[in-house]
């Protein structure tokens, strides 16, 4: 079973891409997010099941999945499906709290949840649920792995675990020595190699032939230290590591030459310090959410840095500063989830016009 790359999600299915294109022009070229954007908002009234959207999913069909605070949404380019958690349902989702989303290669879709692990079979449409009975089932991220036959999951205070794809049961992962910590994100960086960050301790590589744990960047041998060891995201493009800090910005680390760089409020027009996601833009330009500061686009060629905020009385600004999650789809739109501001949708096609479902919105609108 293969993983679809966190850092960059590229499917060939014509779902979303019939949706999003059949209203009108959408030409070759693409619109950097350097310049000044328009964000179509996306909210309960849309028939999103909650204001809070916490993480994105395309699957192989074209759909979009999103995960909140009360709910998992299907979206087909025109409406919602919602699925919660029901009394009494086995077959249903085991928690209503949606918290990370993962497809594996027979296009069944892994949920991370405030209450256990799920898995929606593509088939049947149905939900199995996986609890760990002898300790805590918050999983707020997941990283499928062929090379070792797991799913590593991340416990957030219940530490690492795994989900055994032979064996379907949950193990806690012991050579993983920091069980205590809040393990916040993961990150595969080759065929056998995940980095794992930490809220605590920093951020740790996980050999996942051997089974063996080493720190990263966080030991006494490392060049450099990181400015705390608060990790609330890792991305990975080529040889480039983005890391998420909170209180302590961005560090870009050069996975080849050992190079790095920090970005902070002191050293350049990052927004906060408080960073709470990262993504990329078509370019691999590098999109900033922070926890109360909006979305900051850094170009990644001359490092300049531009934010987007909330703008009273601008109906296309941001809607809510504070950015949970940041998703580029296979039509290399960005999908922005917020804290209580609904989805922000930026589109990539050219000469300013964005496309949403079956309308669209032009400079005039």
């Amino acid at each position: 079973m293969l993983a679809r790359s966190k850092a960059f999600h590229i499917v060939h299915f014509f779902v979303l891409n019939l949706l999003f294109h059949v209203n009108g022009y959408a030409g070759d070229e693409s619109v950097s997010l350097n310049e000044s954007l328009y964000f179509k908002k996306i909210t309960v009234e849309d028939g999103l099941s909650q204001a809070s959207a916490n993480c994105f999913l395309e699957d192989r069909l074209g759909f979009m999945w999103v995960g909140t605070d009360e709910g998992l949404n299907r979206y087909d380019g025109v409406g919602f499906t919602t699925y919660r958690w029901e009394k009494g349902n086995e077959n249903g989702l085991s928690n209503s709290t949606i918290l990370e989303l993962a497809e594996d290669d027979d296009g069944n879709i892994w949920i991370g949840t405030a209450g256990g692990l799920n898995k929606y079979d593509l088939r049947t449409q149905k939900f199995t649920q996986y609890l760990d009975s002898t300790s805590y089932n918050y999983y707020n991220e997941l990283l499928i792995d062929p090379a070792s036959q797991k799913i590593w999951l991340a416990a957030n205070a219940g530490g690492l675990k795994c989900f055994n794809l032979q064996t379907n049961q949950i193990e806690l992962f012991p050579a993983f020595k920091y069980n205590e910590s809040i393990v916040r994100q993961f990150v595969q960086i080759n065929a056998y190699e995940i980095l794992i960050g930490t809220i605590k301790n920093g951020i740790f590589k996980l050999n996942t032939s051997s089974l063996e744990v080493s720190p990263f960047l966080n030991d006494t041998t490392s060049r450099f230290r990181l400015p705390n060891n608060k990790i609330t995201e890792l991305l990975v493009h080529e040889n480039q590591l983005v890391i998420g800090i909170d209180g302590g910005g961005v560090c870009l680390y050069d996975l080849k030459n050992f190079q790095y760089k920090i970005i902070n409020t002191d050293n350049s027009n990052l927004s906060s310090n408080l960073v709470y996601s990262i993504g990329y833009d078509a370019d691999f330009n590098i999109l900033i959410g922070t926890d109360g500061g909006g979305l900051n686009f850094l170009d990644i060629q001359d490092q300049t840095i531009k934010t987007y905020k909330v703008e009273q009385g601008n109906p296309r600004s941001l809607s809510a500063n504070v950015i949970r999650a940041i998703y580029l789809d296979s039509n290399f739109n960005n999908w922005i989830g917020t804290y209580y501001g609904g989805i922000n949708f930026v589109s990539r096609s050219s000469k300013g016009v964005y496309y949403f479902g079956k309308e669209f919105l032009n400079d005039n609108s």
